[in-house]
């Protein structure tokens, strides 16, 4: 595995353990609803197996959309969604 690969892989990592300690808290304190953060972290999940199997698809079929959604509705700042949104971009742009 090359270092870049491994930055991209750390980066998605941080960001599913990120979502695993954000959904161990109460619904009334969680950033997002439970269904987003379950499938925020699929998709991330997903993206760390491509990475690791070697696999990526072209850029333009790899996966995305997970910053669109912090953007525009999560607080700004938010710890989680900057993991999350520099997971994603490290992956789009590797």
């Amino acid at each position: 595995m090359t270092p870049k690969q491994q930055a991209v892989l750390k980066r998605a990592n941080e960001a599913i353990d990120g979502i695993a300690a954000e959904l161990s808290k109460a619904d009334s304190e969680l950033v997002a609803n439970r269904s987003t953060l379950e499938a925020f972290r699929v998709q991330l999940v997903k993206i760390s197996e491509e990475i690791e199997s070697g696999n990526m698809p072209p850029i333009n079929g790899r996966r995305s959309g997970m910053g669109h959604v912090i953007v525009d509705s999560w607080p700004m700042g938010y710890p989680l969604g900057e993991k999350i949104i520099t997971a994603e971009q490290a992956y789009l742009g590797f």
